[in-house]
């Protein structure tokens, strides 16, 4: 990691704050003499901060001080200074994605690196608003100190739509809810067992990114639970042993307490030996099933009859994806080498789906379940 930093500052630009200090950025996209480059390095910049003339070899004298003594910098006003240099450096028009400096702190997408004397070595941590570099009188620079910007970090501001310390069947309960008031999430919960399960709203991560620690279930779930035992928070450990991706909604079990973790897990592993060895799901007997739900996009009217066939076939449909980390994900009906785009895609999956109905919802709509496995020989016997 610590090579890779380094390596930044050849093309990084200088950015001065005053006649004392100065930024060095690095890896923002922005170059001395074009100005500025599309290529934005997955909108994550570096940043030191440097004495600038006179300054970097003598004494500090009281007028490049604060207040008489020390020069006091922020993290925030680093961060700050960092933006308004892209910004300025950028095309005409340039505007980020998120605008101010304590946005990102608020997420968690600041981080300080601080480069251990002699061995070099990097020890990240997360940057808060109070974080200040203060440069006392021996003049020393900030040289041990990175500061690492993920200027462009996505939000994920669904999370505050919802009472994540609230049960969501509410209202069947026979608990009056304000159309102005947050819907709940909590299907179910056992404190002293140690788990909840939630439902999961669509557009929301299960776990924090670098550079989005806040706006994740893990956290608000954490955060609601330890208002609501305040007493207990200590005992309080949350963790995610399942995932569902972001897009995806639906049941998410959620533990409370390392010991349901470890034992969630264990089921888990279950799971997916079952399905790697091609078992018969009842050979096992402490196993867990996952059962999703997804939209199908007919091209075509006459498709329905084809899937009703498939249907009435028994066959299993047998499809691949690509190992690859694409976006979108690649899939095929038989493992090519090269797909149309001429991408070598060196190992595919398969997977197999067996079509159990077809038909018509009440509102016109087609609707069509199938049932998946890990091997087609389980699937066709059940």
């Amino acid at each position: 990691m610590t090579e890779d930093i380094d390596a930044r500052w050849d093309d990084a630009i200088a950015w001065p704050i005053n006649n004392v200090v100065s930024l060095s950025i690095a890896g923002a996209g922005v170059t001395t003499e074009s100005g500025f480059t599309e290529n934005r390095n997955g909108h994550t910049c570096f940043v030191r901060i440097l004495l600038v003339g006179s300054v970097l070899r003598n004494t500090l004298r009281e007028e490049h001080t604060t207040d008489g003594n020390l020069l006091s910098m922020t993290v925030q006003d680093v961060v700050r200074s960092t933006l308004l240099a892209i910004e300025d450096l950028g095309p005409p028009g340039t505007k980020l994605a998120i605008g101010t400096a304590e946005e990102l702190l608020e997420i968690g997408a600041v981080w300080i690196i601080q480069l251990a004397p002699r061995s070099r070595k990097s020890k990240p941590r997360r940057a808060t608003p109070f974080d200040d570099f203060v440069l006392t009188g021996t003049c020393k620079e900030w040289k041990d100190i990175v500061i690492r910007i993920h200027y462009g970090a996505k939000r994920y501001e669904d999370v505050h739509r919802y009472d994540w310390g609230k049960r969501c069947d509410a209202v069947s309960r026979g608990i009056s809810e304000s159309p102005q008031e947050k819907k709940g999430l909590i299907i179910d919960e056992d404190f002293q067992a140690g788990y909840a399960i939630i439902n999961k709203p669509p557009g929301i991560p299960v776990h924090g990114y670098v550079y989005n620690c806040v706006e994740n279930v893990a956290r608000m779930y954490g955060e609601a639970l330890r208002k609501r035992h305040p007493n207990e928070s200590c005992a309080i450990c949350i963790s995610v042993p399942q995932r569902l991706d972001n897009d995806t909604s639906g049941v998410l079990v959620v533990a409370t307490q390392s010991s349901f973790s470890s034992y969630m897990g264990r089921l888990l592993e279950a799971k997916t030996s079952t399905h790697v060895k091609h078992k018969q799901q009842s050979d096992t007997a402490s196993c867990v099933t996952k059962c999703y739900k997804c939209l199908v996009c007919l091209k075509a009217h006459h498709d329905i009859d084809r899937l009703r066939m498939m249907k009435e076939s028994e066959d299993v449909v047998t499809h691949y994806l690509s190992t690859r980390r694409t976006l979108p994900r690649v899939f095929s009906e038989v493992p090519l080498q090269e797909d149309e785009k001429g991408i070598l895609h060196v190992k595919w999956l398969d997977c197999h789906l067996r079509i159990t109905s077809v038909g018509f919802k009440d509102s016109g709509e087609p609707y069509v379940r199938v049932r998946g496995s890990k091997g087609a020989e389980n699937l066709a016997k059940n």
